[in-house]
């Protein structure tokens, strides 16, 4: 097979487990979403470990938040339906990076914490 410039092309055929990388997403042909998981919470746990080893401010750990986390996050979250135990592992790792920066307490209740943090997955889980 020929691509559009000639050249030879090469289809890679996969087993149904093995995830088909396309437009940043990795979806199985079976339908498992765990690969895709896994690269998404890779992704999110390198900016936040380089986020954590900063002097950030509030604000510009606000900034941080919005314009690399939550855009990597909305974006991972059209194709996919994450289970509660996927969902509390993203939320985890987001709460131990962004409440020490944002001088937010990890002790405080759920509902004052979720009311409070627009980056939990609880609030993604509703933009979707």
């Amino acid at each position: 097979m020929k691509d559009g410039k000639g050249g030879a092309a090469v289809i890679k055929f996969l087993p149904p487990g093995e995830p088909n990388v396309g437009l940043g997403f990795r979806l199985c042909p079976n339908g498992d979403q765990r690969p895709h998981f896994e690269a998404t919470i890779k992704a999110i746990r390198g900016i936040c470990s380089s986020i954590s080893g900063t002097q950030l401010n509030e604000s510009e750990a606000r900034q941080a938040l919005y314009q690399r986390v939550i855009p990597k996050l909305v974006y991972a979250l059209h194709l996919t339906s994450w289970d509660t135990d996927q969902c509390d592992s993203m939320n985890r790792l987001l709460r131990e990076t962004f409440l020490p920066l944002m001088r937010m307490n990890s002790n405080m209740p759920k509902a004052v914490l979720y009311h409070m943090a627009p980056y939990s997955m609880e609030a993604s889980r509703s933009q979707r």
